[in-house]
């Protein structure tokens, strides 16, 4: 990226500052992106934790809608306009948000589905999202030492690539998540006979846990 060779120039510790800022601000757009992007992917399990949360159901719906467009909003306006601070506050409300869900739920003591990534790592509420308000707020202190001066189409640039670096990384996973579902089925067919798979073309197949420990 052309921007980052202008730091170069710099002497002194500005250079790392400069460098790490920059990463920091990156990492969270590409955070917050394909957080919403995952979410889409599985808006039924998400609007099924805001239920659990406590909000009534014809409202979960507008509810996830709402949360998927501010993450986008966060996640592209990080990578678009990385001077301006209005993001950086946005990831602050949102990860203090998710921290405040969190802590809901211990209270509830209830096992809560987790969607903060969809599909991709399926978990539970609890103190995961409480710790990690604090390590959200380091992020964005980074990222506002010396704010990245990039231009709009260096950062989308650098966001797409990182959301495919990404995609890339998860293909093998997704591989093993298909040979499994496979083997699966096969030994279904096998075992109750040809009808089985006619009976019912739907089986399946793994929870959102189990698809979560084959990704990682």
């Amino acid at each position: 990226m052309g921007y980052a060779w202008d730091r170069l120039a710099v002497p002194g510790m500005s250079i790392g500052v400069g460098l790490l800022s920059d990463i920091s601000q990156l990492a969270l757009a590409a955070a917050f992106t394909i957080a919403a992007l995952s979410k889409v992917l599985g808006l039924a399990d998400l609007r099924r934790t805001f239920e659990q949360l406590g909000i009534p159901q014809e409202l979960t719906q507008s509810t996830a809608a709402g949360l998927i467009a501010v993450e986008l909003l966060a996640g592209v306006a990080l990578a678009v306009a990385p001077t301006q601070s209005w993001p950086r506050v946005l990831v602050i409300a949102l990860a203090a948000a998710f921290a405040t869900a969190g802590a809901k739920a211990l209270v509830m003591k209830r096992p809560i589905s987790c969607n903060c990534f969809g599909s991709l790592r399926p978990g539970r509420l609890g103190w995961r999202q409480v710790w990690s308000l604090p390590c959200w707020i380091a992020l964005v202190i980074l990222a506002s030492l010396e704010p990245a001066t990039w231009s709009p189409r260096h950062g989308l640039l650098s966001l797409s690539a990182a959301v495919t670096a990404l995609a890339c990384c998860r293909i093998p996973g997704l591989l093993r998540l298909w040979r499994e579902l496979r083997a699966q089925r096969t030994a279904l067919r096998d075992s109750w006979g040809p009808a089985a798979g006619a009976a019912d073309p739907g089986l399946p197949l793994f929870t959102n846990d189990q698809k979560g420990a084959l990704l990682r």
